[in-house]
């Protein structure tokens, strides 16, 4: 699917949402059906496909964007240069927008507008803390340089951010003098990563652990760049200019990252031709880009002709693809709940006025019965939530105590890879704590991982199994008195004696809770329970990964810096005894955080109330559901006792309108088929 069929895919697509949409508000009981097609119109038109940008510091992230967009946006340093995420987006004007964290900048706390010229000084790190001149000083928090401001805002006129693309700068991830703690809290909210790796250091032991975690966070398809690729051939010209050592380096580097990425699979390079790694020169890009015309030669030689292409493919095949899937999926159920409400009014219709109203009569109390019914369901749904949140406290109690027994394990498979620098042991002593740190770090991110999968997750299934249990009478007794009121309105619903996901809207999410299948059946939107325990897992593994570190009163680079200060005071040069007394800080630490009572109840929170946050959502879910099937055949009736108040002619006319209304329905149902299959083809 590429950008002239994704466009086209997207335009027919709501052309069958628009037709759908017109019927569901001609008939004038759809109420619930036109709120749902709204909601798709909105997701066909997505504008929100977030692209990260990371690596660690020095690895040309900026560098590159600059050269992706051909102008020198962001500010590039051999010194750490990005403080704060700057989401790039479409605009057709040229423009950026800051915004300010609350308290901390002089100028107030509302966004404020820059020329995009400027950018680059509210962006940059300010290393010269000690000659700033006031207002556009960054603060010190420990040892970590900490920016005003907590996001920018670019806005560009650039073919590649149309549909909805936004492509993210951040900072980079393992520099004492950065954040790059923001750059692990923006990873949920992006669907794609571009990773910086810098070839003149290659996948390093830091870099790796980095790079295996994305996987464990669920991001299995990450593109890689290899940087500075201009630096490594100017490195193999210098001694010698072996081509094979320079092909030998490409394939190396090109198994390693090989192994973190599924685009290597054929099931991604036939469709995008290429394996998602590519080596690059930005400095080239840049002069390319720079020369008027365009130097093409130079830009292919840079590198990033290829990566452009493949990206823009990338975007809009694997975003067109999984869109569409979505949206025509969505037709499907939204029309076919349409449909059987319609049947069931053409069935109500045969009726006298006299009769309906007597019928109207004689399911009253039942009416009332099932909102008694539908009100009670809710109310035990709550408190079931409530008992589970709190067994599932007990269970999150236990996580601290099982990650502090694993700290020294962590510790015994850490293997320096650092360098001695006798000149300058004070810069040796920071890179073992850099490469210790982010060695802990990884250790204690799979273990997250690992717990929430194994450990919290089944118990919260097991919880949603026994809450399905408890509510299955309920569910069923509100299922059979709305099912008694239909059939007493002529409103004809098949009923069956086992619970599925075909039956009422409250039996359809208990029905989910206890099979896992089908769960959210009033929003028009089949979501499955198992996707939706995994997302919540997930999100509860990556905020506790982060928590440990820098949710910690007394933040790690802190330490570290008093442990190599106290090393170069007491004159300590060797190599083994700076690791043993870095390391052995850092595992202090890490014990101290596991196991003060303040810092578990802090985590334990942390996982409670995400917890508490994911079980409203299903709560808000479960009280429309215990109320649609009522609020339905409330319209149902009131439109069908004007129709017959009109006389005989409107009850025709309404009969007429809903065979045809339910023909179209099935048409535009096809037709999203259609549309997709070509697409696809």
């Amino acid at each position: 699917m590429n950008t002239a069929v994704f466009k086209e895919t997207v335009s027919k697509l709501d052309g069958q949402l628009d037709k759908l949409l017109e019927i569901a508000q001609s008939t004038g009981t759809q109420q619930d059906v036109v709120e749902k097609i709204k909601t798709l119109k909105e997701k066909n038109q997505s504008k929100n496909f977030k692209v990260l940008v990371m690596g660690e510091f020095s690895a040309g992230k900026s560098t590159m964007i600059n050269a992706l967009i051909g102008e020198p946006i962001l500010p590039e340093r051999a010194l750490t240069a990005t403080a704060i995420i700057t989401e790039i987006k479409y605009g057709a004007d040229k423009k950026a927008v800051i915004y300010p964290i609350k308290g901390r900048w002089k100028g107030g706390d509302a966004p404020f507008e820059v020329p995009v010229t400027e950018l680059r000084k509210y962006l940059l790190i300010n290393h010269n803390i000690g000659e700033a001149d006031g207002k556009d000083a960054n603060t010190m928090e420990g040892n970590v340089i900490a920016s005003p401001f907590e996001r920018a805002e670019v806005f560009m006129p650039l073919d590649i951010l149309k549909d909805g693309v936004e492509i993210i700068d951040s900072p980079g991830l393992n520099d004492p003098a950065s954040h790059g703690d923001i750059t692990h809290k923006y990873l949920p909210n992006v669907h794609a990563i571009i990773y910086c790796v810098n070839g003149l250091r290659a996948y390093s032991q830091s870099e790796k652990v980095v790079i295996e975690n994305l996987i464990l966070k669920h991001y299995t398809t990450p593109m890689f760049l290899v940087t500075r690729y201009d630096n490594v051939c100017e490195d193999n010209e210098n001694s010698g200019g072996d081509p094979e050592e320079l092909e030998i380096f490409r394939k190396t580097v090109t198994a390693d990252l090989a192994k973190h990425t599924d685009l290597v699979k054929p099931q991604y390079t036939s469709m995008l031709d290429g394996n998602g790694i590519f080596f690059v020169s930005s400095r080239d890009a840049k002069k390319a880009k720079h020369s008027s015309p365009w130097n093409t030669d130079l830009l292919k030689e840079s590198g990033y002709q290829d990566f452009e292409r493949y990206l823009s493919d990338y975007l809009i095949k694997c975003k067109g693809d999984e869109l569409s899937k979505m949206i025509v999926e969505g037709i499907r159920t939204v029309g076919n709940d349409a449909i059987q409400s319609l049947n069931a009014q053409f069935n109500a219709a045969d009726l006298s006025l006299e009769e309906f109203e007597q019928r109207i009569k004689d399911v009253t109390a039942r009416m009332e019965s099932a909102k008694a019914q539908a009100e009670l369901f809710v109310q035990s749904f709550e408190l079931e939530l409530d008992n589970a949140l709190t067994e599932l406290k007990t269970t999150c109690k236990a996580m601290p105590k099982e990650a502090f027994d694993q700290i020294d394990t962590w510790r015994s498979t850490y293997q320096c890879s650092v360098k001695k620098e006798m000149l300058h042991p004070k810069r040796t002593a920071e890179a073992i704590a850099k490469e210790f740190e982010v060695h802990m770090q990884g250790q204690y991110e799979s273990f997250t991982v690992d717990w929430t999968e194994n450990v919290l997750k089944p118990e919260v299934t097991k919880k949603m199994k026994k809450i399905g249990e408890k509510l299955k009478n309920r569910a069923n007794d509100l299922d059979e008195t709305i099912n008694d009121i239909k059939v007493g309105l002529n409103l004809t619903h098949t009923s069956t004696d086992e619970m599925s996901s075909t039956g009422s809207k409250v039996a359809s999410v208990v029905y989910g809770l206890l099979t896992f299948d089908v769960i959210g059946a009033s929003a028009g939107m089949a979501v499955g329970m198992e996707g939706l325990i995994k997302g919540i897992v997930a999100n509860i593994g990556i905020n506790l990964a982060i928590l440990l570190v820098f949710g910690s009163t007394v933040g790690l680079p802190v330490i570290i810096a008093g442990e190599i200060a106290q090393i170069l005071i007491t004159g300590g040069r060797n190599k083994a005894i700076m690791e043993k007394k870095v390391c052995n800080k850092i595992v202090e630490e890490y014990k101290r955080i596991l196991s003060d009572p303040t810092e578990v109840d802090n985590m334990v929170n942390n996982i409670y109330n995400q917890l508490k946050t994911e079980f409203a959502k299903l709560s808000e879910e479960a009280k429309e559901s215990a109320f649609a099937d009522i609020k339905q055949i409330e319209r149902e009736t009131k439109q069908l006792l004007d129709d017959k108040k009109k006389g005989e002619e409107a009850v025709k006319t309404r009969k007429a309108n809903i065979t045809t209304w339910i023909a179209d329905i099935n048409t535009i149902i096809d037709t999203a088929d259609k549309i997709r299959t070509e697409a696809l083809a």
